[in-house]
């Protein structure tokens, strides 16, 4: 894109804040309540295997703020998990082993009060056999040390989110032993929606342009809860964006980290652009997660998506895409947002006729805060296993507070639109499909994580224990389809079944998810009893 098209997004982007401020109600439609209505439940049905129990750093519920689990980029069977009371662990063969304590290595660490404080993130070098760095993501108090980034109608610093770098003098032992360097500390107005993730892309290689590129997700801070929703969705502010940057360059806003060559907007004419900013229009992007190059549809790049929680209304999934604007606060899913005052944070409104003008890019799926529905999306899956057959090839996510289970085939993404979610389900201790949430009392709390053969484990704050989610295949019957139609990758034909489909049955009053794996002659189809 040439400079003069940058320059021109960017002071039209800043322009949208002011316009919607000065429409009149009457230039507001409003959207019906719910509009996406509930999640439909497949025939999907897993059960939670113990696999380990964290240590408990809280005598009572959330015994351990497990956040992230990750596979280690060069061990096979060597798992890492964090704690966001400090903790950062090996897991293998079964035994939970503490490596570094973010507690104990710097003062001003503050995990309260809850939510977004802590040690929310960590990453590990591809190379961290070799060199021995990784990196991590905490908070301490405002204040605490000079930032590099305040937002500019911030006027006091709540928190403070820092990203470090990590380097094992001895990688590969029990314990850490090194030294660390800061890269970036941001002043947040709020506790909420701060740095939440750092990341790198595990499918690229040396040579790749991405390889040893970090990527970090960075929320609004609560900039629209604290009245200064003009902090957001502009290229001269961190707040509400996903960065890639080099950690071994110099050229960044701290000078401790460099900017990509390749990124989005190093090209910008207006020096006041952030190139570190690799695509923006943010609320809380909470997980970033990168499809393994195996699954890549259609032979082509490996998709990224990021999570990303809402205000009051709808949840979204994002197909990363460089310089993409991703509409907060002037969207929230599909849907107009108005900015101005949280009075109307609970409505919606319709996209008005010029939208296509405005350069918004718009969720790959959503769903709407639907009673059942849950309430906040948390981290996500490219399930590339064989433990739970019915999900291989699907992206696999979870509601964090209400413990819901969420699922869909990669082969129904809709270029332009949305494709379609659908709820999977536990077996409880009565042999019946039972909500997560139901295990619990209060909080779920839950997150997901994978291995290096791509199996499936899910973990809770509540408990501190991790699982290993297998697919139950028993309790299945047949019925014959005279009765159903087969809508399958948008088409619609009778008794026509290929990979992933649904059947209506007028005997069980309902649509039925048919998996893969059960699929047999065109005459029948699997249900649940």
């Amino acid at each position: 894109m040439p400079q003069s098209s940058f320059c021109w997004s960017f002071l039209n982007i800043l322009s949208l804040l002011a316009f919607s401020q000065g429409l009149s109600a009457s230039d507001w439609v409003r959207a019906p309540d719910d509009p996406l209505g509930p999640i439909p439940v497949s025939g999907v049905l897993v059960e939670f295997v113990p696999f380990v129990q964290v240590p408990a750093t809280h005598g009572s519920a959330p015994r351990a703020r497990l956040s992230v689990l990750r596979p280690d980029p060069s061990e096979p069977g060597l798992l890492w998990v964090n704690d966001q009371r400090g903790p950062l662990y090996f897991i293998q063969d079964s035994n939970v082993e503490e490596y570094f304590n973010l507690r104990d290595r710097r003062s001003d660490f503050v995990d309260s009060p809850g939510l977004g404080s802590g040690f929310q993130s960590f990453a590990i070098h591809p190379e961290y056999a070799n060199n021995g760095r990784f990196y991590t993501v905490h908070t301490e108090s405002g204040g605490s040390a000079p930032a590099d980034f305040t937002g500019p109608s911030v006027t006091s610093s709540f928190i403070q989110g820092i990203v470090t770098e990590w380097t094992d003098l001895s990688p590969g032992g029990s314990a850490f032993v090194g030294f660390s360097r800061e890269l970036l500390r941001i002043d947040f107005p709020h506790q909420f929606h701060g740095i939440q993730e750092v990341a790198f892309n595990p499918n690229a290689g040396p040579g790749s342009p991405d390889y040893g590129l970090l990527y970090v997700t960075i929320g609004d801070g609560g900039a629209f809860n604290e009245g200064i929703p003009g902090d957001l969705m502009r290229l001269d502010s961190l707040y509400g964006t996903i960065l890639r940057i080099d950690p071994r360059g110099s050229d960044g806003l701290s000078g401790e980290y460099g900017i990509p060559a390749d990124n989005p907007f190093v090209d910008a004419a207006d020096p006041e652009v952030l190139a570190e900013i690799y695509a923006y229009g943010f609320r809380n992007p909470h997980r970033i997660v990168f499809q393994p190059s195996a699954q890549a549809l259609n032979s082509g790049d490996p998709l990224i998506f990021v999570n990303e929680i809402g205000e009051d209304r709808f949840e979204e999934i994002n197909q990363l895409l460089p310089g993409a604007n991703y509409g907060w606060p002037e969207r929230e899913g599909t849907y107009r947002f108005r900015p101005e005052s949280t009075q109307f944070r609970s409505h919606s409104y319709e996209l008005p006729d010029n939208d296509e003008t405005l350069g918004f890019t718009y969720p790959v799926v959503q769903w709407d805060r639907s009673p059942g529905n849950g309430s906040a999306i948390g981290s996500g899956i490219f399930y590339n296993g064989s433990d739970v057959p019915a999900l291989r090839g699907h992206y696999v996510t979870a509601d964090i507070r209400d413990g819901m289970l969420y699922h869909f085939p990669l082969s129904s993404l809709d270029p332009g639109g949305q494709a379609p979610i659908y709820e999977f389900q536990i077996e409880g201790p009565d042999g019946q499909r039972q909500q997560l949430g139901q295990r619990y009392t209060g909080r779920v709390d839950l997150r997901l994580g994978v291995d290096h053969g791509g199996e499936m484990y899910a973990f809770t704050k509540n408990d501190g224990a991790i699982y290993r989610l297998k697919g139950i295949s028993k309790g299945w019957e047949m019925y014959p389809v005279a009765d159903g139609w087969v809508d399958t990758m948008g088409w619609m034909g009778r008794f026509f079944i290929e990979q992933e489909a649904w059947v209506f049955s007028e005997r069980l009053n309902r649509w039925v998810y048919w998996p893969h794996q059960d699929q047999t002659e065109g005459a029948w189809f699997y249900a649940p009893r």
